[in-house]
């Protein structure tokens, strides 16, 4: 898990993000601040907890592996991309690349998996591993390294990581990245979804938008319960 120093800082830094209409602003809903002092450790440790009881999807296995070139197959098994799984060659536009770490991290809630990805070096049609020339850790915008920008364009709930493997020795590329926590997950501003294998921005006060902030209400009122019995020497 890639830990990200803002994230003590996410809930002065998205005050002002609004609530759309049917959805309950009740204390529980609002109280982030106890969250926050939660321990570290133990924060963690409940959010894979949970995370661990999500089901499988079109019978690929979206947990984590050890095994990279193993993980990219089983992805690339699906008959197409979905909401939680994007493949590319080489595109490598950072404005869509944060669009997309946004949409994958609100869909991931949506769509109640552990992670979402994005693989670069896999062909669009059929999902072959064809390898790719993008390389993340020498990428910029601008004179910012890619990386170092995303994490300042994209709200502090959302969490990311780029590694790198060989598969069939071809160079492939995977972004994994994680449900988006507390609240929608947002990008230079505004919040983004996967619509099929498409990217797009999430219409305030739309039906999915009411739909995605109840599953991340549920979410941490699940953290909030089974943290209150957690603690950091237990998960030690």
């Amino acid at each position: 898990c890639v830990f990200d120093p803002k994230l003590p800082a996410f809930a002065e830094k998205q005050e002002a993000a609004r609530l759309p209409s049917g959805v309950s602003q009740n204390p529980l809903s609002q109280s982030y601040l106890p969250l926050i002092c939660i321990p570290f450790v133990s924060h963690f440790f409940v959010l894979y907890s949970l995370a661990d009881g999500r089901q499988l999807r079109n019978g690929v296995d979206m947990s984590p592996s050890d095994d990279l070139p193993s993980l990219v197959r089983h992805l690339c098994a699906l008959e197409t991309e979905t909401e939680y799984v994007e493949f590319k060659e080489s595109n490598s536009d950072p404005e869509q690349i944060g669009k997309d770490i946004c949409a994958l991290a609100n869909s991931a809630v949506s769509c109640e998996v552990r992670f979402a990805y994005k693989l670069w070096g896999i062909e669009d049609a059929g999902h072959r591993i064809v390898g790719t020339s993008f390389n993340p850790k020498k990428a910029k915008k601008g004179n910012q390294e890619l990386e170092l920008w995303l994490r300042r364009k994209l709200s502090a709930n959302v969490q990311f990581e780029f590694e790198e493997t060989e598969v069939d020795a071809k160079k492939v590329v995977v972004l994994r990245v994680w449900p988006a926590l507390y609240q929608i997950a947002l990008f230079d501003g505004d919040p983004y979804i996967r619509t099929g294998s498409c990217t797009q921005r999430l219409e305030r006060g739309s039906r999915r938008e009411v739909e995605l902030w109840r599953k991340i209400q549920h979410e941490v009122f699940e953290l909030q319960t089974a943290a209150s019995n957690v603690n950091a020497e237990d998960v030690l």
